[in-house]
């Protein structure tokens, strides 16, 4: 009797358990789409009111609608642009500077103080120069050292020039290190406590863990800036990494330029450091007032124009700049580039160009050290070489330098590609230079790396329908990189 009910029991309530079972991870499964597609139109509609660029709102919309398991976490990851608390607490660092430094002014009337005449500005052409002049400034500062990086290793690049900086600390020279957290993940750690020991002081730039509301793994400080007692700067986009420069030439190194400058620009690259600098240590802005505050007497006769780019800079001010002058252009207009993922208007405004008979190159490595970034590209390359746009393509291996040449009279130098994370996203610095002799020295840097390039429709390229589709997917989702 009791088999029997056991048996009738086990008939009935395993199919009706196993359907229990079925019907909640159903709903479960369910559930989670349904949490994932809300969070996915939420995201779509944040990215609406930021005023982004189509392309980057519909390669996040495919990304968080069609696999949003995937999309969402990474979008909150990496996709926020202009965080409100960070760009809120960013702004008011650079508000309290600018009070400081004497520039409570409109944002028209600050573009104009941007804009300086009399100041010095030397090229350094390659790897070494730029490594042996930063650390012979380093030997030659007396009061004080401040150095932002996007990558610091040890290496034989990083290695000296932290030791020198710890023995300045030790003469009494304040040093101060401003690193990426996310560029210089791989230099934590102990390496840099004998520098601490010695007085110097570093800071990270937005940490990564522990995540909290006054960090980002998205937005990242690209910049790279060295100023020397405050009147002297070597800046560009020479990272501290034999990748990028060294004691000795190696052909491996990424081809690349700084330049070292001198004069009343100081004022504007001290106020850059500081105002980064204040925002990532936590200390006050008025302990820095004798800096904001100084006189930097015409060394020279170079006219530049210092453009900061970032989440807290009202519009995309390093961006409109770069449009200006491609549209602008009247005769001939050269890019050199490591990275090109442009957003549509750059893009299309450089069709136009080349189709208006303008004379426009661009110089990019036949490789970079970014595989998918050059896949997506070829999109873009194939549609400006059609227009008749000059794609050349620089064969010996890595160009990371960042260069506009306009007209002949007009050079844009800095740290930011020309792809959408530096234009819209990451940190940057743009230098304009109008003085004849720095012009001059930039095409004649172009010339000598030209000498290695070849046009685009001599260099092979893998053909196919897998090529193609690997390709076009690249294309999609290149707004996000």
């Amino acid at each position: 009797m009791l088999d029997s009910l056991h048996e009738l029991w086990t008939d009935i309530s395993e199919p009706f358990f196993t359907g229990v079972s079925l019907l909640i991870g159903f709903t479960y499964a369910h559930l989670l789409t349904w949490l994932g597609f809300v969070l996915g139109i939420l995201i779509i509609g944040r990215m609406l009111n930021e005023k982004r660029t189509p392309s980057n709102i519909f390669a996040w919309a495919f990304a968080v609608l069609f696999i949003p398991w995937v999309g969402v976490p990474l979008y909150f990851l990496l996709g926020g642009r202009k965080s409100r608390g960070l760009v809120e607490r960013k702004r008011r660092v650079m508000e309290d500077s600018r009070y400081l430094a004497g520039e409570d002014v409109p944002t028209e009337e600050l573009k104009k103080l941007r804009k300086t005449e009399g100041n010095s500005c030397k090229l350094l052409p390659d790897a070494t120069s730029t490594f042996d002049a930063i650390l012979e400034e380093i030997e030659n500062s007396e009061k004080c050292i401040h150095i932002m990086t996007y990558i610091l290793t040890k290496d034989d690049a990083g290695i000296p020039i932290v030791e020198a900086l710890t023995r300045k600390a030790r003469q009494g020279v304040k040093v101060r290190l401003l690193l990426d957290a996310f560029g210089c993940f791989a230099s934590r750690g102990k390496w840099l406590d004998e520098l601490k020991s010695a007085g110097g002081e570093v800071a990270r730039f937005m940490p990564l863990l522990p995540l909290h509301s006054h960090s980002s793994a998205n937005l990242r400080n690209h910049r790279k800036l060295a100023i020397f007692d405050h009147r002297r700067a070597i800046t560009g986009g020479q990272n501290i990494d034999t990748r990028f420069m060294g004691p000795t030439p190696d052909e491996k190194t990424f081809k690349d330029f700084s330049i070292e400058v001198e004069g009343p620009v100081l004022r504007h690259l001290n106020f850059i450091f500081l105002n980064d600098w204040i925002f990532a240590s936590g200390q006050k802005a008025r302990n820095f007032a004798d800096i904001f505050s100084m006189d930097f007497p015409k060394t020279g006769r170079s006219s530049l124009e210092i453009i900061e780019s970032g989440p807290e800079v009202a519009n995309d001010a390093l961006y409109e700049r770069i449009l200006e002058l491609v549209q602008d252009c009247r005769e001939s207009m050269t890019i050199v580039t490591p990275y090109f993922v442009p957003d549509e208007v750059l893009f299309r405004s450089l069709i136009v160009k080349a189709h208006s008979g303008r004379n426009v190159r661009l110089i990019i490595p036949r490789h970079s050290n970014q595989k998918l970034v050059d896949v997506a590209r070829f999109h873009y390359l194939r549609l400006l070489n059609d227009a008749g746009v000059d794609v050349q393509f620089y064969m010996p291996g890595m160009i990371h330098a960042k260069l506009i040449l306009i007209d002949g009279t007009i050079a844009l130098s800095g740290s930011a590609n020309f792809d959408m994370r530096s234009l819209f996203v990451n940190f940057e610095m743009g230098i304009v230079h109008t003085d004849p002799a720095d012009f001059s020295a930039f095409q004649e840097w172009v010339h000598v790396i030209e000498k290695d390039c070849q046009p685009m429709d001599e260099v092979p390229v893998a053909q196919g329908k897998s090529r193609r589709l690997v390709e076009d997917f690249a294309h999609l989702v290149g707004p996000l990189l």
